[in-house]
């Protein structure tokens, strides 16, 4: 276990009278993770606290930023925490500070969750949790692109604005719910044809916008067209 110079600032909330009351006092913690420390061989510099803030009030949490913030900056080597839901409000929210962590070089221990990055077991059971969230992640991001592209290949609406050269048509469903899908908008269409005529002839960005404006097409606000504009279209065709 590599406990040489090892100095960690503690951390330690409770969000309410009642959670005190059920064991999860700051005195408690703090003892615990004093405890932890000293068992281990661990320099505990100081224990950062919040009392009666939830997890969620992030930005009303001045204790977990300021020890954060300190083992960011090197002034200490690393994090520890009674228990996760002290510092975080999921394990996602605790994976991806945990992961922060680790890029700098820093530990990141929970007491109660037995996650201690200052030894090789520690980490190596770290890098297990995170290669499942990764994975928990790029799964998800694999179900989000097939919804997606479900959608697009019937010409269904996926949110966010509506495309330039498209308009959205809005049609009521058997269930009730409103269908929205996308028709080409052939006015639109007319300016991405020009856009592409012009690119292939070797425009660029700022000299297609500024013919654009020439011959008097009309950006879907009305204002002028500049080379940003033109790339976004031209990039989203291309796509």
């Amino acid at each position: 276990m590599k406990t040489e110079n090892i100095r960690v600032n503690g951390y330690v909330r409770v969000s309410s009278a009642k959670q005190a009351k059920d064991g999860l006092s700051l005195k408690m913690q703090g003892e615990r993770i004093s405890a932890y420390c000293q068992a281990k061989g661990l320099e505990l510099n100081a224990i950062y606290l919040d009392d009666g803030v939830s997890a969620k009030s992030i930005h009303l949490r001045h204790g977990f930023k300021a020890a954060l913030d300190e083992v960011y900056s090197g002034k200490v080597t690393g994090l520890i925490v009674f228990k996760l839901d002290r510092a975080f409000r999921s394990t996602g929210d605790s994976i991806a500070t945990a992961e922060k962590l680790n890029k700098l070089g820093r530990d990141f221990i929970s007491v109660s969750e037995s996650i201690d990055t200052t030894s090789a077991v520690g980490k190596l059971f770290f890098t297990m949790m995170s290669a499942f969230a990764q994975f928990e992640r790029d799964v998800t991001s694999e179900r989000t692109l097939a919804v997606m592209s479900d959608k697009q290949d019937r010409s269904e609406k996926t949110g966010g604005h509506c495309p330039f050269g498209y308009r959205v048509i809005e049609s009521s469903r058997s269930d009730g719910k409103v269908l929205k899908t996308l028709e080409p908008d052939s006015t639109e269409q007319r300016v991405i044809a020009r856009i592409h005529e012009l690119k292939t002839n070797g425009h660029s960005f700022r000299s297609i916008a500024q013919e654009l404006n020439r011959e008097g097409y009309q950006t879907r606000t009305g204002s002028a067209w500049d080379h940003s504009t033109v790339r976004k279209i031209v990039g989203r065709v291309a796509a």
